[in-house]
């Protein structure tokens, strides 16, 4: 998983340089053909038609990569976040100099301006198709239709591998009984999913970290003593389901052999450690799994996924961090308590 991450960095690295040369290039270029340039409004009917059909597909093309960046593409959650920034940053001032370029258009023959308009026309369906997958991704059920949970189940900043309403941003979507659940890991001081190559279970961040109750409620059911790595066969491995609100029940997953703390029949508080993380079950690496369900059982054919929201935390989904009530979560959100 170390691997990984320094593969999405050098991918980051590398979108950084291209279009960070490509800004330098185009702005060299608008430079040297300033005197060759008109403004928009000044050129007729059908020159600014083209000009206008091409300003809509840059920025449609530029709001759907960046959402595609923070939103779709999973991996972006393994970029570091200098990387991840600069990239954006670049990327977004490449898109406002090739705006401000069509903006004030060179004169040329009519007939280049729509043999540049048809390709244009392709940038434009490519930005129109990742708009959409963004968008699609923030469909999720309003805060009146399923349950709130008191706080976030752990301390620190962790990162949401896996969260969302739909098949855009869940890998969880394809199981109706699963269908809002997230899968979240924990960040290390330096920002990283893991330590050394992230090969052993004790090089991940989050194996071993503290995992709190999200809710006030009764213990419904408890599995542990499954091996951390070798229980594929029992989905959620070791796991806690408590009781809460109106017969609601919060399932959560993965936990480490023999470290669950609380017993069926136990009252808990939102808040309280009930275990820790860990990579039992059908997991490819220590996680937190969470979902919100109607029985007190984990049973992936028997129970039906409710959409669920934290009552408060601080999450970041872009370049900042924000405090948010009745929130949810999608892949590559940055999340930890309210402070």
């Amino acid at each position: 998983m170390a691997e990984f991450e320094e593969m999405m960095r050098t991918a980051g690295l590398a979108g950084l340089c291209v279009f960070g040369l490509l800004f330098l290039a185009r702005l060299w270029w608008g430079w040297r053909t300033r005197k060759a340039r008109g403004h928009l409004f000044a050129a007729g009917p059908a020159v600014m038609s083209l000009q206008v059909l091409s300003m809509a597909a840059l920025a449609l093309i530029g709001f759907g990569v960046l959402m595609f960046l923070f939103v779709v593409q999973r991996g972006t959650m393994f970029m570091p976040f200098p990387v991840q920034a600069g990239l954006a940053i670049v990327f977004s001032g490449y898109i406002l100099l090739e705006l401000f370029l069509a903006a004030w258009p060179r004169r040329r023959a009519l007939w280049l301006r729509a043999i540049g308009a048809l390709g244009m026309a392709g940038v434009g369906a490519l930005g129109l198709l990742l708009s959409n997958a963004a968008l699609g991704a923030f469909a999720y059920p309003p805060e009146d239709e399923g349950v709130v949970l008191a706080r976030v189940p752990f301390e620190g900043e962790w990162m949401a591998t896996g969260a969302g309403g739909s098949g855009a941003t869940n890998h969880h979507d394809r199981i109706a009984s699963q269908k809002y659940a997230a899968d979240l890991a924990a960040l290390c001081a330096d920002g990283r999913a893991f330590r050394g190559a992230g090969v052993t279970h004790e090089e991940s961040c989050t194996f071993g970290a503290r995992v709190l109750s999200p809710v006030d409620g009764v213990v419904a059911h408890v599995l542990d003593g499954l091996p951390d790595g070798e229980s594929k066969q029992v989905l959620p491995g070791n796991h806690v389901v408590i009781r809460f609100g109106e017969d609601h029940y919060v399932a959560l997953a993965h936990f480490q052999q023999g470290s669950i703390l609380v017993r069926e029949g136990d009252a808990v508080r939102a808040g309280q450690e009930i275990a820790r993380a860990g990579n039992s079950g059908n997991s490819d690496f220590a996680h937190l799994h969470i979902h919100v369900q109607d029985g007190p059982v984990y049973d992936i054919r028997a129970s039906k996924a409710l959409p669920y929201r934290f009552a408060e935390m601080e999450r970041r989904r872009f370049l900042w961090w924000a405090r948010v009530r009745g929130g949810y979560l999608l892949s590559n959100d940055r999340v930890r308590p309210a402070s």
